[in-house]
């Protein structure tokens, strides 16, 4: 019996909270910032450019079918032989053109180093 009326109390005090004052440091949602609402203003997207160098010859592309979509995988011959972190770099911001994605492939070091 106890138990119900301090249950019965509780709730009627946090019904009753909700038409009196509270002051601004003790009500909760003013905790995190203030409540005036503002425009979120959007960042316009960027390109970014990629200084890699282009993959002299691609030797082998094909793709891998998943549940939401497809894995696309080349393999290629970079100019010289100190080549590293080929990628598959996505053009236009990877928006279609005509319904078609398209990638460019892409190595870190691939110049040919001259010697001294």
């Amino acid at each position: 019996m106890k138990r119900i009326v301090v249950a019965s109390a509780v709730l009627a005090l946090l019904a009753g909270c909700s038409g009196m004052e509270v002051p601004e440091q003790l009500n909760p949602m003013t905790w995190f910032g203030s409540s005036d609402s503002q425009e979120a203003s959007v960042p316009e997207p960027t390109m970014v450019v990629d200084s890699r160098s282009l993959i002299n010859e691609i030797t082998e592309a094909s793709t891998l079918p998943i549940s939401n979509g497809i894995i696309l995988v080349a393999k290629g011959r970079p100019e010289g032989d100190k080549a590293w972190e080929p990628a598959l770099v996505p053009t236009n911001n990877e928006n279609p053109v005509d319904g078609v994605l398209t990638y460019e492939f892409r190595v870190a070091g691939s110049e040919t180093e001259s010697e001294d």
